[in-house]
């Protein structure tokens, strides 16, 4: 029996393009009877499968791999409302795997994701240059990883659930440097502090200061470099909350 040739016929109102017995296969346009999406690509026996593009109403799209009908392989996301993208891996239709998120306010997120959020290890970069590298766990940082805030401190260690937490150490952009615990964003536990005027300070900390038997005859030097752990300065805007991906 001879092989069914691909025809270029309009199956449809709906559908323009290549079909089989009937059937939508190769390639062709299809839009959905909401008139809300728009498919043009490849098709394999009524389903969408290879490479193809969906355009929504307002102007988002999906262009990338199918497979069984699903949004599955390496894609371009594109949001319109907010100007955001997304190039990377997907799975079921989700951003999942490795991939680039450019959100439309500036800040870039490279790295791993699992179903949509950040997951394992990325790099984030705000709207106002600060970066941070390390691990992600249901989109915040958790795990271990390294800050860097716009005013050049540094903070390189333990993250649970977005904050500073477990063992950590900052170094200060005026050379003044602490090494100890972190709980909930704050110098809570064993820590030393050296100030870059020579003074330090190394014993039991809680809530940012000192709290050792030494703690009440700390000198006014030391005093000035704790202000520069408060909750004032320690953000300077990354949350690692934070980015809503659309």
């Amino acid at each position: 029996m001879a092989a069914v040739k691909n025809k270029h016929v309009r199956l449809s109102k709906s559908y323009i393009g290549e079909v089989k017995n009937q059937t939508r296969h190769g390639f062709g346009v299809y839009v959905y009877p909401n008139n809300f999406f728009r498919y043009e690509g490849e098709w394999k026996m009524g389903v969408k499968q290879g490479n193809g593009k969906v355009v929504m109403k307002d102007g988002s799209y999906y262009e990338g791999e199918f497979v069984n009908g699903e949004i599955e392989g390496n894609g371009v996301r594109y949001w319109a409302k907010t100007g955001s993208t997304y190039s990377g891996q997907f799975s079921a239709g989700e951003l999942h795997g490795f991939g680039v998120f450019q959100h439309g306010n500036g800040e870039k997120y490279e790295g791993e994701f699992a179903w949509g959020l950040r997951e394992g290890h990325g790099l984030l970069v705000d709207r106002d240059g600060q970066t941070y590298e390390g691990c992600f766990h249901q989109n915040k940082r958790h795990g271990e990883g390294r800050m860097h805030y716009r005013n050049g401190d540094v903070y390189e260690g333990s993250w649970i659930r977005g904050q500073r937490q477990g063992h950590g150490t900052m170094h200060f952009s005026n050379s003044s440097v602490y090494e100890g615990q972190w709980r909930s964003d704050q110098v809570c536990g064993e820590g030393t502090l050296l100030h870059c005027s020579g003074v330090s300070y190394e014993g039991l900390w809680n809530n940012g200061r000192p709290a050792g038997e030494h703690g009440a005859q700390i000198s006014d030097q030391l005093l000035l470099a704790l202000q520069n752990l408060s909750p004032a300065r320690r953000d300077g805007g990354v949350t690692g909350t934070d980015t809503h991906l659309d």
